[in-house]
């Protein structure tokens, strides 16, 4: 194959780090994502293509393997796989935010070549702080929005520094002092924008599902009740694919935000004095 024939790998220059004010960061990451919008959604949906053929070929296995444990069994043996698949799906939407917000509009091959170096760190830091907010919000939820906020951009530093697992977790909490507030308002703000249509779309499909699925008979009700199940995950495996790119992409410009306002105070004095200026025309 002829090597030229290859995906480039993309750079990420960063020439223009500066703050934004919470409206720009919402509107910048609609702007990447709009105009991103079909090769970011197909980043983020070809990895789910496995576990999304598995749930809609459940149903079809409830008469050999037992219904709810089928259900059960094939859903657990999913999340290893899940959690691979969503640490590569935030590399690669964030190096093609990156891209994006810089001008370009890379291509999902270009995007992919260049996520596949960034995977083994963004894996390991994306792993270990998910595992400690999960703690943290086990245990009481005060503390899992803190390491939230600590470790928001994790996977902003493996992409664009390069950095090692340690260092990301280290980085972020260091760019995250001094605006742990501000960070969580972005979070939970993106977050319902997020989710809200996943949560819609979901419950149009079950109950699309449930209208087409009706049955009297337990064995065809059971079997009902799964499809049911599967076409409600199918939805929100391609709702989270049509969302997720705006949710990276945010964090992608608050990673931006932060190095600016930490490392370049001038600058956010500078953008306080102008009343901040316009995002880029990414």
């Amino acid at each position: 194959m002829d090597p030229a024939a290859l995906p480039r790998r993309m750079e990420v220059k960063l020439a223009d780090p500066r703050p934004f004010g919470f409206g720009e960061l919402l509107d910048g990451a609609f702007t990447i994502y709009r105009r991103n919008f079909g090769n970011l959604f197909v980043a983020a949906l070809l990895p789910q293509l496995p576990a999304l053929l598995l749930w809609l070929v459940l149903p079809m296995l409830v008469g050999s393997l037992g219904g709810d444990l089928a259900a059960g069994g094939l859903a657990l043996l999913m999340v290893p796989y899940t959690i691979v698949a969503g640490a590569f799906i935030w590399g690669a939407i964030t190096r093609g935010a990156m891209a994006g917000y810089e001008g370009s509009r890379p291509s999902t091959g270009e995007i992919y070549h260049s996520a596949v170096e960034d995977f083994p760190r963004v894996l390991g830091a994306a792993l270990i702080a998910g595992v400690l907010i999960a703690i943290g919000s086990f245990l009481f939820l005060v503390p899992g929005l803190i390491l939230a906020t600590m470790f928001f951009a994790v996977v902003p530093v493996a992409v664009v520094e390069g950095r090692g697992v340690g260092d990301c977790l280290k980085r972020s909490s260091a760019l995250s002092r001094g605006g742990r507030w501000r960070i969580l308002g972005v979070i939970i703000v993106t977050m319902i924008i997020t989710y809200l249509p996943m949560i819609a779309l979901t419950m149009v499909a079950g109950a699309a599902a449930g209208f087409a699925l009706p049955s009297t008979d337990p064995q065809a009700a059971l079997q009902s009740g799964m499809w049911l199940h599967a076409l409600e995950q199918a939805a929100q495996l391609v709702a989270g694919a049509l969302t997720t790119p705006f949710l990276v992409s945010t964090m992608a410009l608050l990673y931006l935000d932060r190095r600016a306002r930490t490392e370049a105070p001038d600058l956010e004095a500078a953008a306080a004095e102008l009343g901040t200026s316009a995002l880029p025309d990414v």
